[in-house]
């Protein structure tokens, strides 16, 4: 959910904390809880110095990697569908909001109500 801190997302864990890392979009890891997550960073299980697992997280409606739902996620959005623009993995997973498996308009009309806020929440 936008403006969730880290430290929801390393609360939600079964595992010991000391063994959760997160890490930005370029890899440096986050050391600081309150930080807001943002499509792109990850979380690894490193246990003994060894990765044993990781996810990547993706804030829905975050194409751009800010943390923040906005227009330029919009834009975003429409440049792809358009075909004048791309996506990377993670943003396109980020942007798939129907959960039909497409990214189309109906993926931007939705994006364009939450960002209007005629609805609350890209989870439903």
């Amino acid at each position: 959910t936008p403006n969730d801190k880290l430290s929801k997302i390393i609360n939600e864990f079964d595992n010991p904390s000391e063994y959760l890392h997160i890490y930005d979009k370029d890899g440096i890891e986050i050391e600081n809880l309150n930080t807001i997550v943002k499509t792109g960073m990850s979380i690894k299980l490193i246990i003994d110095g060894v990765e044993t697992d990781s996810l990547a997280i993706v804030l829905r409606g975050d194409s751009t990697k800010d943390g923040v739902v906005n227009v330029n996620d919009s834009q975003q959005l429409d440049n792809y569908i358009l075909k004048t623009g791309e996506l990377d993995f993670v943003s396109s997973k980020a942007l798939e909001l129907t959960k039909d498996g497409i990214i189309n308009v109906n993926d931007s009309q939705k994006l364009d109500l939450y960002i209007l806020k005629n609805i609350n929440d890209l989870n439903e």
